[in-house]
């Protein structure tokens, strides 16, 4: 009965409503760049974007931008046999020839340009007359015809044109022009302006047959134009003329033609798509035809997404290789549909009676029966039908507005409102009030067969009885009396969690108790999965709770939410979560058996989604599968077992290259340095001078279906270490990249839609950019060569020092015995001497003048003469070397000076043995002003003892003598040389040294000498033994 009252109800509602096929367009337009409305003709480029001819420019259309083409008649050559309209032809080349109106254009598309001289290209075919007309088949040969009336063809293969027949024109009997041309089966089929189909074998160019379609009157009414497209098993023709427009059929085996479609109008264009159906544009609409030619479906509106119908006229239609209609309108622009686009039906205002200034909210849903669905909305119920889509108001309920739907096992439905509490209708679509309740009712939901749970907005929640209509307050609810109790859930059956302002709480049945879960979170909706785990939609993101798992987990946007504002969220029957938002919608599904990875794949309007947001809590799945999103003024449904997802695999196309953010053109100098020397499509590697590193590039998926939800995987190999993932915003993707270094770096990139499903097909480029001028390998080879110059330099310097320094201290030790030897030498001969003067002169003084005392005198003068030289060598013995002695052989002067001092020593003590006893052996006694010398020079030797750099100089002029004042001194006291006794005192310090314990390394840093090893040479030849030998000597001399 209540089945029956809803068909009556609804009836003339539908009767209204076209049987339009459920097809809906994308509008692309000037807003969204396209340079004008009244599009012509379409083609896809062999790279796989859009040429789109619209009047007076053609626009290349990679899903997100546009790039325009201007033509003039400078880039054009005469085609005088042609009078028809835009036609475009894509050759393998990845040239497009483009004719119209007497006039064939050459369009480069990898370089985004018209072809400067097309004269010289038409030139380079072979063919030296004027063209009259222009054609190309499916197998991209090009067919010409010249003013001479000579067919021309290119073979497979072969750049020029050869002749295929002759006079072409007449071979129809009458002067005919050749209307198309097309090739199936390695034969030629000649399509003339009479309606003569002439048909000729490919390889022996032989005519086969020849075959009228049309009648003399058929002639003349549909004689003006002609386009034809090859099939599997037959040709598709369109005429027109002044009678209107046909389309015919010529099945090439049966050689029979059939009339599928006549009109009073011209018939625009014909399209084949991928399962073989025909579509047929016109002035008042589309046809569609099935591929076996039975069915015939006529679309005078066309439907947007947004649930709009425009009437329009349709220039041109064509279907691209990803399985998408372009549709070119009179003044509409581009419209686009893919069957795998829009697996969302949208429902829009429009088909709710309403007037555009009113406000729609669609808040609930619940199932009607007999494919009906009732809808609720803050502007009264609706009745949906799901087969014919249409929408039926409820006038009972016209002034409600509804916030919840529920359909009890009884079929009664249970509708809350915003002020006038609950209602009732039964199943003859009668709307009663139930008393003695809250008028603010936010949510229903069921808890058993007889309960339901109604949750307020200021008086908590409680339990309805749905037979006696009773409803009891829950009082522990009291506490929560102040917040709008938004929605409650079943968990467990003695279980409930619920939502609130400012967080959400879980509530005990079986001990009325309530635990509040506060938080700094709004709540919009909460729901519970088949796995028990709450899903908390906030206005700030999505929480997962996993209550056995102990853990907590919150989505963003930067895990893939297409919006923070989260309205709802349900679970579907195939086990995904499906979160409406603020922007669009998001599908959830775990990607693991431990829950602890999702996948998450959004949509938006360009899949049909709603423009403005979603409604709190609006989101139903109906007994079929089907679900409900309600929103701002529509509602959205994906049908049951629909797989939301475009998985035809994705490939990116490089599409431009920019340095320091200014776009790179192909055969263009920068820096005197040519990076594109032919179009990015066709360049494998660009090479950029060192300081062109500042480097962009932009690629598409030409994701036609959603180009927003296009995602990218890009990396720079050899600088980055992974790929880096990013989701465009329009389609396009790029990357940008400052200071990289000289070098050889690879970049490539691959794509996906919202699926996320990766394929290896990379779109990948090579760039090298080259080092400057001295990092090349020849500025590093000559660095090699200086510094190996300046190391051997450098050691020869050092080598050079250390040998002067070396012939230095020979020197000094020279002249330190020099000076011994020659006093020793002065000593033993003023000893005798002085034994002789004295004497000689008292002789003299005692003997008498005479002969013999001027013997005495002149012997006694003679022994000062020698006293006096023996002094004065002694002087000079103490003047050191000069320059012209560095060229002795020091080490020779150095052995024989020892041996003389050797000689002079052992004279010395045979001498002494001699002498008187009581003698000393050993030089003389110093004085007490030799001691105090002694002493003051040894105390500065002592305070400068662990500084390498203290030198006799130094100590002279500490002393406050010269140099060789202070020779004498010490060597005359102490036997020594300064610089012997300076070392002297040095290594004796150092034997102290040792004996308490020190390292040898250490003592010899603190004794002042430079270097261990020196300090070990010095201390050998002081001693006798090396330090470390000393050492051990010490240790066995020591008792045990």
């Amino acid at each position: 009965m209540r089945l029956f009252i809803v068909f009556l109800f609804v009836l003339l509602g539908w009767l209204k409503v076209n049987a339009t096929p459920d097809y809906a367009f994308t509008p692309i337009n000037v807003n969204n760049g396209l340079s004008g409305n009244q599009v012509r003709n379409i083609v896809q480029l062999k790279d796989g974007r859009m040429a789109i001819v619209a009047q007076g420019l053609v626009n290349i259309y990679d899903g997100a931008k546009f790039k325009y083409l201007h033509y003039t008649e400078n880039n054009s050559v005469n085609l005088t046999g042609y009078g028809g309209f835009h036609h475009l032809y894509v050759s393998n080349n990845g040239l497009v020839w483009f004719k119209n109106q007497h006039k064939l254009y050459i369009i480069d598309a990898e370089n985004n340009s018209f072809v400067s001289s097309p004269a010289k290209t038409v030139a380079a075919l072979g063919i030296n007359s004027p063209l009259s007309d222009f054609f190309m088949d499916n197998d991209h040969r090009i067919w010409c015809i010249t003013q001479n009336d000579d067919l021309y063809f290119s073979q497979l293969g072969q750049a020029k044109l050869q002749i295929f027949v002759k006079k072409v024109s007449s071979l129809s009997g009458m002067a005919y022009k050749v209307y198309d041309v097309a090739v199936l089966g390695n034969k030629l089929y000649l399509f003339y302006q009479s309606g003569m189909l002439i048909c000729f074998d490919l390889s022996s160019r032989k005519r086969i047959y020849s075959q009228q379609s049309l009648t003399q009157g058929q002639h003349l009414k549909y004689g003006s134009t002609s386009f034809v497209i090859p099939g599997k098993q037959q040709f598709f023709q369109l005429r027109n003329g002044a009678g209107g427009g046909t389309m015919l059929t010529y099945n090439f085996k049966l050689r029979q033609w059939n009339t599928v479609l006549s009109t009073d109008y011209w018939l625009n264009y014909l399209s084949v798509d991928q399962g073989g159906d025909i579509w047929v544009s016109g002035r008042d609409g589309m046809w569609k035809i099935d591929s076996q030619l039975a069915k015939k479906e006529f679309i005078p509106t066309l439907r947007l997404v947004d649930g709009e119908e425009i009437t329009t006229e349709v220039s041109t239609i064509y279907h691209d290789n990803q399985g998408g209609m372009w549709m070119g309108t009179l003044n509409r622009g581009l419209l686009y549909y893919h069957p795998q686009r829009f697996k969302f039906k949208n429902v829009g205002k429009s088909l709710f009676s309403l007037s555009k200034a009113d406000n729609l909210n669609v808040t609930a849903f619940t199932n009607l029966g007999n494919d009906n669905l009732l809808i609720g909305t803050d502007r009264g119920l609706f009745v949906y039908n799901k087969i014919n889509t249409g929408l039926k108001p409820l006038h009972s309920a016209k002034n409600l507005k509804c916030t919840a739907l529920y359909t009890d096992e009884a079929g009664n439905i249970w509708v809350a409102t915003a002020g006038n509490g609950l209602f009732i209708l039964n199943q003859r679509l009668e709307l009663a009030s139930v008393p003695s309740l809250p008028g603010d009712i936010n949510t229903i939901t069921a808890y058993n067969d007889s309960t339901l749970i109604l949750c307020t907005r200021n008086e908590g929640f409680g339990w309805l009885n749905t037979t006696t209509r009773k409803y009891s307050h829950v009082g522990a609810s009291k506490q929560l009396s102040f917040a709008s109790i938004k929605q409650v859930i079943v968990v467990k059956p003695n279980l409930l969690a619920g939502i609130y302002n400012g967080g959400f709480f879980v509530y005990d049945i079986k001990d009325s108790k309530i635990t509040l879960k506060q938080g700094d979170k709004d709540y919009n909706a909460i729901a519970v999965d088949a796995r028990n785990q709450l899903w908390l939609a906030s206005q700030d993101g999505l929480q997962l709770w996993n209550n056995s798992l102990k853990k907590t987990h919150t989505f963003y946007t930067s895990n893939g939410l297409i919006n923070n504002f989260i309205q709802s969220v349900t679970q579907t029957p195939d086990g995904a979560m499906w979160v409406g938002t603020s922007g669009g919608l998001t599908r959830i599904s775990s990607s693991d058996e431990n829950n602890e990875k999702y996948t998450l794949s959004s949509f938006n309007h360009l899949d049909g989604i709603i423009k403005n947001e979603f409604c709190e809590r609006s989101a139903y799945v109906d007994s079929s599968g089907n679900t409900y999103w309600g929103g701002i003024d529509g509602f959205n449904i994906l049908p049951a077992n629909t797989k939301p997802f475009y998985k035809k695999p994705i490939a990116p196309l490089l599409i431009n290259v920019q340095l320091f953010n200014n776009d790179v053109k192909a055969n263009t100098a920068y820096d005197n340095n040519v990076v594109l020397k032919q179009p990015l499509q066709q360049t494998r590697e660009i090479k950029l001078n060192y300081n062109q590193n500042f480097l962009s590039l932009e690629y598409s998926a030409l994701n036609y279906v959603n180009p927003t939800q296009t995602y990218y995987r890009y990396q720079l190999v050899g600088l980055d270490e992974h790929e880096q993932q990013q989701q465009s915003s329009d389609g396009n993707g790029h990357f940008s990249y400052t200071n990289v270094q000289p070098g050889t770096y690879y970049f490539k990139v691959r794509a996906a839609g919202n699926n996320n499903q990766w394929n290896n097909q990379y779109a990948q480029i090579k760039i090298l950019i080259k080092p400057p001028l001295w990092k090349t390998p020849l500025a590093y080879i000559l660095y090699v060569l200086v510094l190996a110059g300046i190391s051997i330099l450098s050691i020869y310097i050092y080598l050079k020092r250390k040998r002067a320094k070396l012939i230095l201290q020979q020197k000094e030790d020279f002249d330190s015995m020099k000076a011994v030897f020659l006093q020793n030498v002065n000593a033993e001969l003023n000893e005798p001497l002085s034994h002789v003067v004295h004497p000689l002169n008292t002789l003299i003084k005692q003997v008498d003048e005479g002969r013999l005392k001027q013997q005495l005198a002149l012997i006694y003068a003679n022994v000062l003469d020698v006293q006096q030289s023996v002094s004065q060598l002694s002087d000079e013995a103490l003047v050191p070397l000069k320059d012209q002695e560095n060229a002795l052989n020091m080490e020779m002067l150095l052995i024989n000076m020892r041996r003389l001092l050797e000689l002079q020593q052992e004279r010395r003590l045979q001498h002494n043995v001699q002498n008187n006893e009581g003698s000393v052996l050993n030089g003389n006694l110093m004085t007490a002003a030799d001691e105090k010398f002694l002493e003051r020079t040894l105390k500065f030797v002592q305070d400068n003892i662990n500084n390498p750099a203290y030198t006799v100089e130094l100590l002279s002029k500490d002393i406050g003598m010269d140099r060789t004042g202070l020779y004498r001194k010490l060597t005359g006291i102490i036997g020594k040389t300064p610089t012997n006794f300076i070392r002297s005192v040095r290594l004796k310090r150092a034997t102290e040294l040792l004996e308490q314990g020190l390292s040898v390394a250490d003592v010899a840093d603190r004794v002042g000498f430079s270097t261990a090893s020196y300090f070990t040479k010095c201390f050998q030849e002081e001693y006798g033994v090396k330090p470390l030998q000393y050492l051990a000597s010490l240790k066995l001399s020591k008792p045990s």
